[in-house]
């Protein structure tokens, strides 16, 4: 049997006070009947040596009875709030990203919607590029030509005509000119400038127009010329340009075949349209105001030479350029 480490208390059965229990308070004397007396023994502890039943734990209060209940009332009721807080959070938790995607996917469909409204409306891609001008052959030059009826509209003539025999199939040989490589500055179709050791056409037509009577008062020279490929017919006229920039400025002289001599000074140059011109005037003050401008394009393997001569030239050899150069289709 085990001895406990001390003998009972006054008033107190058990194994020693702990200090977390309330201490029970002890009855009025003569509230209740004396408490039975164990048998006096040979003893010194006043415990008997054999084991008897363990006295019975004092008991606790009303108030402590009812204490624990409530506490466990108040803590059920308390994690039921917190519960209940929580679930209320997660709603609206979960409810805010639920909001926010349906925003979000509204606005990707307004998004999508305006979209597909901007590609639907959006002009149509630009059409591809013409395919380039044909090649003219050289036994077709001829057709290129403006008629007379053309050139008086240009020119705001009515009586303009095209002699018959002054239409060629070859260059022209005027004469001599001084200098030489500024010959091209003042006449078009002339044959050095168009020779063959220059690079020349595979095919020409050259036609005068005027006036049928004299005095003449216009004159005009229409220059159509072939080659072998556009390369050609660009290197050609890549050379005639740089023969006019570097003749801009100067006197050419001209000796024709019964001796006479004409003069001319060349220039200014300048471009309009892809069309390079110059002005040919008299360098004589007391010539006459007649004044003529030289014009030259190219496109596909041909090229276009024009000179207007007249009192009141503006732009007329570029107008006749450009109209040639149109026909090339």
């Amino acid at each position: 049997m085990t001895i406990p480490p001390h003998g009972p208390t006054s008033g107190t059965a058990g194994t020693g006070e702990d200090p977390t229990q309330v201490s029970i308070p002890t009855p009025a004397a003569g509230s209740y009947p004396p408490p039975p007396q164990w048998p006096v023994t040979s003893e010194p502890s006043g415990w008997q040596q054999y084991d008897r039943p363990a006295a019975a734990p004092p008991q606790n209060p009303a108030w402590r009875r009812w204490a624990i209940p409530a506490g466990i009332v108040v803590v059920v009721l308390g994690a039921a709030a917190a519960i209940a807080v929580n679930y209320s959070k997660d709603n609206s938790k979960s409810t805010v990203p639920i909001a926010s995607q349906t925003v979000a996917s509204v606005e990707s469909a307004t998004t999508t919607s305006a979209t597909s409204t901007t590609s639907e409306t959006s002009p149509p891609p630009a059409p591809p590029a013409p395919p380039p001008p044909p090649v003219v052959a050289s036994g077709a030059v001829n057709t290129l030509l403006l008629t007379p009826a053309t050139i008086n509209t240009v020119m705001g003539t009515t009586n303009l005509v095209a002699p018959p025999n002054e239409t060629y199939s070859r260059a022209l040989r005027p004469g001599t000119f001084t200098p030489q490589e500024c010959a091209g500055a003042f006449l078009p179709g002339e044959e050095n400038t168009y020779s063959a050791l220059n690079g020349g056409p595979n095919g020409i037509a050259v036609q005068a127009i005027h006036e049928a009577v004299r005095p003449r008062s216009h004159n005009v020279l229409q220059v159509v010329s072939t080659f072998a490929d556009a390369d050609a017919a660009r290197k050609f006229f890549d050379q005639r340009v740089a023969d006019w920039a570097s003749c801009d400025g100067k006197i050419v002289t001209l000796r024709n075949e019964d001796g006479s001599a004409d003069k001319a000074r060349i220039g200014p140059t300048s471009v309009k349209e892809d069309i390079n011109y110059l002005t040919v005037t008299n360098p004589d003050p007391a010539a006459d105001g007649m004044v003529c401008q030289r014009a030259i394009t190219t496109i596909s393997n041909v090229v276009v030479d024009t000179r207007t001569c007249a009192r009141d030239i503006t732009t007329q050899a570029i107008d006749m350029a450009r109209q040639i150069r149109q026909g090339v289709h």
